[in-house]
């Protein structure tokens, strides 16, 4: 434990104690210190400031820790404790898709796109509900996804075969 001010960390001696045997016990690691060897920052302070501790700490196995990319300890308006951050990186970057799915709403004013999207009575063999609401989300998801394409398409080439005319 770091400090700085007034009583020393002896009283605490049976915590860090502790500490030590888990962090050894399970191979951890203080990612903050490993990153900041030569830095004194706290994550505690009294009102007066004349006692500041490291309290707050990111442990984590040795082999996680290869992932991390940095650490931080911020400082909070709003409390006694500071914020305290890192950053894990992937090995292996994996590119994810546009994000999440919403539907355009201004379809839901389309009458053929209403009358088309009834749902079937599909899935109805599955007992658990859970599954069979994500598989309806699915196929709406999948309807409202060709519909949109397929009348964006059709508004493109209208747009094109005016402007050629």
């Amino acid at each position: 434990m770091e400090k700085t001010g007034e009583t020393s960390v002896e009283r605490k001696k049976t915590v860090i104690s502790e500490i030590t045997n888990i962090c050894t016990t399970y191979k951890l690691q203080d990612v903050w210190r490993l990153q900041h060897p030569n830095l004194s920052q706290y994550t505690w302070r009294n009102n007066s400031l004349k006692v500041q501790c490291r309290l707050d700490y990111w442990l984590v196995s040795k082999d996680l820790f290869e992932l991390v990319t940095n650490s931080g300890i911020t400082i909070s308006t709003i409390s006694d404790h500071s914020a305290i951050t890192f950053t894990l990186q992937s090995k292996e970057y994996v590119q994810r898709g546009p994000g999440f799915w919403k539907i355009n709403n201004s379809v839901l004013n389309d009458e053929k796109f209403v009358q088309d999207t009834r749902v079937k009575k599909k899935y109805v063999y599955l007992e658990d509900k859970g599954l069979y609401w994500d598989m309806l989300k699915m196929e709406v998801r999948g309807f409202c996804i060709q519909y949109t394409e397929r009348k964006n398409r059709e508004r493109r080439n209208t747009e094109k075969f005016y402007n050629k005319k």
